[in-house]
């Protein structure tokens, strides 16, 4: 198991269904870290996801979402493309874009809604 560092942010989403929200993340490349009555951690190297019960989440109204900072973004990038994501609608994933800040990214939205998005440096 990867040590994640204390002094960190850990992003933490609302799912209406821990069930379902596993087995899309678990599909996307993570792994279950711990799981209880109403709270799930999920793990991908030394990043985590953290998600609180909210059974009557309304995604159309959902606007949780979180910034992914990785070093590099192929791997994710595969890892998503990997779970056969339609690029309409929800869950969604969208395509890579370069930044005027510097950062090459994308875009995911989960059965939830949650954006999560993935972003890495781009060579100078």
């Amino acid at each position: 198991m990867p040590t994640i560092p204390m002094d960190t942010a850990i992003p933490v989403l609302p799912s209406r269904d821990f069930e379902r929200t596993i087995a899309f993340y678990e599909r996307c490349g993570f792994a279950l870290a711990n799981r209880y009555e109403d709270y799930l951690i999920l793990r991908r190297g030394g990043i985590e996801l953290h998600f609180f019960a909210f059974p009557e989440l309304e995604p159309a109204k959902n606007i949780a979402g979180c910034y992914l900072r990785v070093s590099d973004l192929a791997p994710w990038r595969e890892a998503f493309e990997a779970a056969g994501l339609p690029r309409e609608g929800w869950p969604r994933l969208t395509d890579v874009a370069d930044t005027s800040y510097g950062l090459r990214e994308f875009a995911v939205l989960d059965e939830d809604n949650n954006l999560v998005k993935c972003g890495a440096p781009l060579a100078p």
